[in-house]
């Protein structure tokens, strides 16, 4: 119930905004002006000012508007309206007990309107004085019998003050005049529990309810739950039987004894038994509350057993729409060591719904590791037909283009990815686009790799790989080696432990020249990746070749070739020429 003040409170608070635009000098000279020339008819002048403040409202300049009510309340001290409106005001600003004043003000001078006692009920609460928002609840009570709401507030205000004597009359009254509810009659029964303790007088709430509607099986389930919330399991167990001695044919209370069994009494032979399949079969369950059974039982090892093939092929042709039952079954099968028989269901079931982004990826997940190329390809197509604001589909095809040397159809696809991801997540945005920036460098396209990093890097400066690889990119090719250092040097700040940004910020240093500083974070590299990286060996025997190690270079060439055959590449014609003859080559 306390929910519902809130909505009221929500409501009212919304009706202004806290950015309020504070007025100009010359709308005050305005105003005053137009004030001294309407003055001689009072009424006039009130009507001026109170419209120019419903006018400043809209336009959310609120000093101007309290401004405007001020010399209506100077016309007219008497009018409510005036108050209620400086009121409202004050909420703006969150300047509650002036505005707490001001509507008391307002229901002196009128205490028959409504809408000035629910704003004093509401700010009551607000301000945590509940007394007083529940003198104001019972007044608005008084004033409108006719609206069923006020008894609800008023009810929950009881129960929050500890009146619980008081709120289990209030709803009594209400169920005279709406008839009995289930809402109702949990709020009764909390009551009783909370304000007496009386488990007997809030357990016949629920008896009266199910006196009254017999056959509603809700009820009884409820009851249960009542019991179940109290802690006696034993009345749990005999109220759901009871029930279902009444309505056997009952889905809804087989369910509801299938799940007592499966959670509270860990009974599962008379699950399997009893409950299991007449609740898997019934037609008046719905099927999200239908499947919570066997997904219950499935992430229990010692309840798999229950969740059977049979039962989730019976699942589906009941339900050949509904994905959630493929995925189970899929996951038994998987289990089971039936991949395949999984794969082909995957397949089935994204027919009967293909908007299952999972089911998707498990699939092109299957056909990728699989080194199955046009299948996962075909499936990408699909997904990203179905979901094409899914920047992942998008950005894996594009891969998959440039892994088959298709960097036509490639490049669309991972710039679509960027653009969907851009209103959300820049820096996924800026990551892909470093991508097709890294994509073009290998490819020898500079310009263009170029041009697509400074996208990137507009995007998200800080993105660090693309700092690095764009640095590395100007540092071999020799261009605009400030710029390289700047960007390496940010990306070394970001992360000193770093090898390879270590290795590039050297590389850049190699390239301009500065062969000491070159060789102070190559070490830096090496001491944080170990002996077996070819490229960062090559690079320490360089710059050592350019401080004079003549001999440690030729070393260092020499154990970047043995790391070329550890990690299985092929060695560069010139590292090869080095490590044989002992000079460096460009």
């Amino acid at each position: 119930m306390k929910k519902n003040l809130f909505i009221i409170s929500a409501l009212l608070f919304s009706m202004f905004s806290a950015s309020a635009v504070k007025h100009s000098v010359q709308d005050l000279k305005q105003t005053e002006s137009t004030f001294e020339f309407s003055q001689k008819s009072p009424d006039a002048a009130f009507n001026y000012y109170f419209y120019e403040a419903l006018r400043y409202k809209q336009l959310q300049k609120y000093d101007s508007v309290l401004y405007c009510l001020a010399k209506c309340e100077d016309i007219y001290p008497m009018n409510p309206q005036v108050h209620f409106e400086k009121a409202r005001v004050n909420v703006t600003y969150n300047r509650l007990p002036d505005a707490m004043k001001e509507i008391e003000t307002a229901i002196s001078l009128d205490s028959t309107e409504s809408s000035y006692i629910d704003m004093a009920m509401n700010l009551s609460y607000e301000i945590k004085d509940l007394p007083k928002a529940i003198h104001y609840a019972e007044k608005i009570h008084a004033l409108r019998p006719d609206k069923n709401y006020y008894l609800m507030t008023l009810a929950s205000l009881y129960a929050e003050n500890r009146q619980a004597k008081e709120a289990i009359a209030t709803l009594d009254e209400l169920e005279k005049q709406v008839g009995m509810s289930l809402d109702i009659t949990k709020y009764k029964f909390a009551n009783w529990i909370s304000g007496f303790h009386d488990k007997k007088k809030a357990m016949a709430e629920y008896d009266k309810l199910i006196a009254a509607y017999p056959a509603e099986p809700q009820y009884i389930t409820a009851k249960a739950d009542a019991y179940s919330y109290l802690g006696d399991f034993r009345n749990t167990e005999k109220t759901l039987k009871k029930g279902l001695k009444k309505m056997p044919d009952s889905g809804v209370l087989r369910y509801e004894m299938c799940m007592y069994y499966i959670a509270k009494k860990r009974d599962l032979k008379k699950v399997d038994k009893y409950y299991l399949d007449p609740v898997l079969e019934s037609r008046d369950i719905e099927y999200e509350q239908k499947m919570a059974v066997p997904a219950t039982l499935w992430l229990d090892s010692t309840s798999r057993y229950l969740v059977t093939e049979t039962r989730l092929r019976k699942m589906i042709d009941m339900y050949p729409h509904e994905s959630s039952t493929y995925a189970l079954l899929v996951d038994y099968l998987s289990a089971n060591g039936r991949t395949d028989e999984a794969y082909a269901l995957i397949e089935k079931s994204l027919e009967a719904d293909p908007y299952q982004e999972d089911m998707w990826n498990t699939l092109i997940l299957k056909y990728a590791v699989d080194n199955n190329l046009p299948a996962a390809e075909e499936k990408l197509k699909k997904a990203a037909s179905y979901f094409p604001n899914n920047s992942d589909f998008a950005y894996r095809l594009g891969r998959l283009y440039y892994l088959k040397g298709d960097t036509v159809k490639g490049e669309p696809y991972l710039r679509k990815a960027a653009e969907i991801a851009k209103p959300t997540d820049i820096y996924l945005a800026s990551g892909i686009l470093g991508e097709i920036g890294d994509i073009n460098m290998a490819m020898g396209d500079t310009a263009k790799a170029m041009s697509v990093y400074e996208e990137a890097l507009a995007l998200n400066p800080n993105a660090v790989s693309v700092l690095n690889n764009y640095a590395y990119m100007l540092a071999v090719k020799g261009m605009d080696l400030d710029k390289a250092e700047r960007m390496s040097g940010k990306t070394v700040s970001v992360d000193p432990n770093s090898a390879v940004f270590l290795d590039t910020y050297a590389w850049v240093y190699f390239k301009k020249g500065d062969y000491q500083m070159a060789l102070l974070y190559i070490e830096q590299a090496l001491s944080k990746i170990g002996s077996d990286n070819a490229e960062l060996l090559e690079h320490y025997g360089d710059i050592l070749y350019k401080t004079g190690n003549v001999e440690k270079a030729r070393e260092e060439w020499n154990k970047a070739l043995v790391a070329c055959e550890k990690m299985k590449i092929n060695p560069s014609s010139a590292l090869q020429k080095k490590a044989m003859t002992g000079e460096y080559i460009e």
